[in-house]
């Protein structure tokens, strides 16, 4: 008989260090643009990317680069140097398919991804070890490569114990003397574990994600090398540069302080509808057609979403007919899309009467709401702040007040002014009925009797604009956090983006909503590159 003593119990939990993963894509926007063209252009080719004032050459290819194009040229000024040069303008929608194709054939390998930038993302090797357990990394790395070099884009990999270090070792792998440390040079490049914060220890500095002022105070201190970094006192680091330096600290000595959050795989819209009976008929297909649009559009709307392409699928009796249609931009119009799926179907030769359809949305994000249908900042409202400032006017000192002026300016809230007034009566318009209203007051010593619903709305300005914090659901905001106050938002409006003085250190680049909720109609501004949300302004 064996007696077990269960007095005593220890449990251990071994955590094992991730093994990350990073497919890169270089100069990812030119090399979309590359696969659309079907071949490089002799001349070179250029990616223009537009802004509100200006176009920029954001990417050129190599034989461009010769030629004496530069990235932040203007149009004018990269054809001037090279009148060969082919210029196209950069697809966002294009570049989001793109993005999507390699993420959706990437988790047919390993579901636990996490995005990151254009043409980057992150895979989770420990989520399949066990089904490359004999293989080892180098096989799914291969494995990898071969899948997604079906989407002919060019491909670098990288494996290592965090994210960055996976990042460099994909892209700076050929630098000299990182030869020990890495394995598998033909379809990836693996930093050996626990090897990371060797494998950066002799790299730049300038391979951290950091600013120019940072990048600046380490130089000023010495500091040109990731090792050099590593061992500085962490204590002396975050009383210079605050949390920011401890964060750029750890990724020198490869250890990551964000943890890993897997990305759940986008939703899918498809919609499939058989016939009862083979149509043959273009009316009763365009019936079918109509009604598995309005499915399709009503999921859509369902999660606040649009889309750009539709791809279409018609089972013929003993045969199929497939096509895809393209809309200028995201949309959810039924009568935009039954156009074009209508054009492109009947327009097709069909080899037999249709049994069923099936149509599928892609390129899917948020709807795109046109700038000039917004109300509030978009449009200076003279009126409201004309009306407010001569009810002032009539009821306290003229003098005290001003007159609001139209100005240009980047931000909305800053597109009118107000200067000082003058006291003249006849430099300025007052109906007889305010005039009246304003010596009464004055006499009597007691405010007007203009009751607040005779008022427009008119809009103040937050001085100085006030942080604030927004929830988020598929871009769109959902909460307001306002000084201890949670504000559910019953309806926004927007985004629109404002940036100027790009060549500036300090350039502005926001994007702004105009939110409402019970009680109170406000407009807040992302600070993009700072994620930073705040107050501007609301409307009372």
């Amino acid at each position: 008989m064996i007696q077990i003593n269960t007095e005593y119990m220890f449990i251990i939990v071994v955590r094992l260090k991730p093994r990350i993963v990073c497919v890169y894509v270089p100069s990812f926007a030119l090399s979309v643009a590359i696969r659309s063209l079907r071949k490089l252009p002799e001349g070179g080719l250029a990616v223009l990317s537009s802004t509100d004032s200006y176009a920029l050459v954001t990417a050129c290819s190599r034989a461009a680069h010769l030629d004496g194009v530069r990235i932040g040229m203007g149009c004018d000024a990269a054809l001037a140097v090279a009148p060969e040069l082919t210029i196209v303008d950069e697809d966002s929608l294009g570049l989001a398919a793109a993005q999507g194709d390699l993420e959706r054939a990437a988790r047919e390998l390993c579901p636990s991804l996490c995005s990151g930038q254009e043409g980057v993302f992150y895979l989770d090797f420990r989520a399949i070890e066990r089904r490359y357990s004999v293989e080892g990394e180098s096989a799914f790395l291969g494995a990898l490569k071969l899948r997604l070099s079906k989407l002919k884009l060019p491909l670098l990999l990288g494996i290592a114990d965090t994210r960055f270090a996976a990042r460099v070792a994909a892209i700076h792998w050929h630098q000299h003397g990182l030869g020990e440390l890495l394995d598998g040079q033909a379809c990836g490049h693996r930093v050996r574990p626990g090897r990371s914060r060797e494998f950066l220890a002799p790299l730049s500095i300038s391979m951290l994600p950091a600013s120019s002022a940072e990048s600046e105070f380490f130089m000023r201190l010495g500091i040109m090398r990731l090792g050099q970094l590593a061992e500085l006192h962490s204590g002396a680091l975050r009383r210079r540069m605050g949390s920011r330096g401890l964060h750029l600290q750890s990724l020198a000595r490869g250890s990551e302080q964000e943890p890993w959050v897997s990305q759940s795989e986008p939703l899918r819209f498809v919609v499939f509808r058989d016939t009862e009976h083979p149509i043959g008929v273009a009316r009763e297909l365009q019936t079918l057609l109509s009604l598995a649009i309005d499915e399709l559009l009503a999921s859509l709307s369902a999660e606040g979403l649009a889309a750009a392409r539709i791809c279409w699928l018609l089972l013929l009796e003993g045969g199929a007919r497939e096509g895809v249609v393209n809309a200028p931009q995201r949309s959810t119009s039924g009568s935009l899309w039954r156009r074009l799926l209508s054009r492109a179907v009947l327009s097709s030769e069909l080899s037999g009467p249709v049994v069923g359809i099936r149509l599928e949305a892609s390129e899917v994000g948020p709807q795109v709401h046109v700038q000039g249908q917004l109300s509030g900042p978009q449009s200076a409202a003279m009126d409201a702040v004309a009306d407010t400032l001569e009810n002032l006017r009539g009821t306290l000192d003229l003098a005290s007040f001003g007159r609001a002026r139209v100005c240009r300016h980047t931000r909305p809230e800053s597109r009118q002014e107000i200067v000082p007034f003058d006291s003249d009566m006849s430099r300025f318009q007052l109906g007889h009925g305010a005039r009246d209203r304003a010596s009464v007051c004055n006499n009597m010593n007691v405010k007007s009797s203009v009751g607040p619903e005779l008022l427009r709305w008119a809009f103040r300005v937050a001085c100085p604009h006030e942080p604030v914090e927004v929830e988020l659901s598929r871009g769109r905001p959902t909460l307001l956090r306002w000084r201890d106050c949670d504000l559910p938002i019953e309806c926004s409006l927007g985004p629109w983006d404002i940036s100027s003085a790009w060549w500036k250190r300090d350039a502005l680049c926001r994007r702004y909503f105009q939110l409402r909720s019970p009680g109170l109609m406000a407009q807040v501004y992302q600070s993009l590159p700072s994620r930073g949300w705040f107050l501007s302004g609301w409307w009372d």
